[in-house]
C-alpha cells in the first residue's frame, strides 16, 4: 500500500534555506494554538536552531519549534517583548532519525510539548499579547544566522490546543497521516480538529520548482503557499517518516508515466 508521505525538504545550515509562508492573520498565534513537524536532525550546532514559526528566537515576538545543539534537545518556545517562555524535550534526541514534534500553546493556561506522540513532563504558563507581522518561515527562526541541518516533512498549524489523544492519533505510530481527514486526529480516541487546521505544508509532496525555487503548497484552505529561498532542485528528498529510497519526478503529470 502507498504510503501518504514520501518526501521531505532538505536544508544544510549554512545559507538561510527557507520555506517563506507568509503572514497570514490565519498564522498568527495570538491565543491557543498547536505548531506541528516531523524532523530529522542532520547536525547541532551550539546554540539554537529554528525548524518552523513565526518570528521567533531572536525577533522581539513570536513562536516555534527548534533543536538546541548545547543540550542536543527539541524545544518549544513563544515571546513577546522581553518576556520568553521555552520548554525541552526530557530526553535528547539522536541525529539522522525520525521525529514527531509538537507544541501546544494554551493562553493563560499550561502549555506543552509532544515527542512521538508522549507528552513530556516540561511545561510553563503565560498569558502573552501575541502581535506580529513577521512571515511563518520553515527552516530557520527570523535571520539567517539559526538555520536548522536537517529534513523537515509534514509541517502543520492549528489555531486551537490539541489534547494528548488527538496528538497521539495524528503521530500514528510513526506514520504521518493527512490531517484534512477527520479519521486522522479519531482513530486513537482524540478529537476531529481538521476545521482548525490553518496551515499545512507536506514540503516534498505536491512541491514544484520553476527553476529557481520551490513552492510548496499549503494544504489547509488558507492557501498560505510557501517560496524556498536558496534551496536547489536537489533540496527535495525521497525520505521521510516510515518511508525511504523513493524515486523523484520533476515537472511530470500522471500521464508522463509509461507501462509495459
Amino acid at each position: 500500500m502507498a504510503k501518504f508521505t514520501n518526501y521531505s525538504m532538505s536544508f544544510d545550515g549554512v545559507d538561510a534555506d527557507e520555506i517563506n509562508c507568509g503572514n497570514d492573520s490565519s498564522l498568527l498565534g495570538s491565543g491557543d494554538f498547536t505548531i506541528s513537524t516531523w524532523i530529522k536532525i542532520s547536525s547541532f550546532s551550539s546554540s539554537w536552531e529554528g525548524i518552523c514559526g513565526r518570528g521567533f528566537i531572536g525577533a522581539t515576538t513570536g513562536y516555534g519549534l527548534f533543536s538546541n545543539g548545547s543540550s542536543s534537545k527539541l524545544g518549544f518556545q513563544v515571546r513577546e517583548g522581553g518576556n520568553v517562555q521555552e520548554i525541552y524535550t526530557d530526553n535528547t534526541v539522536s541525529l539522522d532519525t525520525w521525529y514527531h514534534f509538537v507544541g501546544v500553546r494554551v493562553s493563560g493556561g499550561t502549555s506543552n510539548i509532544y515527542l512521538n506522540g508522549a507528552v513530556q513532563v516540561a511545561d510553563f504558563t503565560e498569558s502573552y499579547t501575541i502581535a506580529l507581522s513577521l512571515d511563518f518561515i520553515i527552516g530557520h527562526p527570523k535571520t539567517g544566522t539559526l538555520d536548522v541541518d536537517g529534513q523537515v516533512s509534514d509541517v502543520a498549524f492549528w489555531d486551537s490546543a490539541l489534547d494528548a489523544n488527538t496528538i497521539a492519533s495524528i503521530y500514528a505510530s510513526g506514520t504521518p497521516n493527512d490531517l484534512t481527514l477527520a479519521a486522522s486526529y479519531t482513530s486513537g480516541g482524540g478529537t476531529d480538529k481538521s476545521g482548525d487546521l490553518q496551515g499545512y505544508w507536506r514540503c516534498g509532496e505536491k512541491a514544484t520548482f520553476d527553476g529557481s525555487n520551490w513552492t510548496v503548497l499549503d494544504q489547509s484552505t488558507n492557501s498560505n503557499d510557501g517560496t524556498s529561498a536558496n534551496m536547489g532542485i536537489d533540496t527535495r528528498i525521497g525520505d521521510a517518516p516510515d518511508s525511504i529510497n523513493n524515486g523523484l519526478t520533476l515537472n511530470m503529470e500522471s500521464d508522463d508515466r509509461v507501462t509495459p
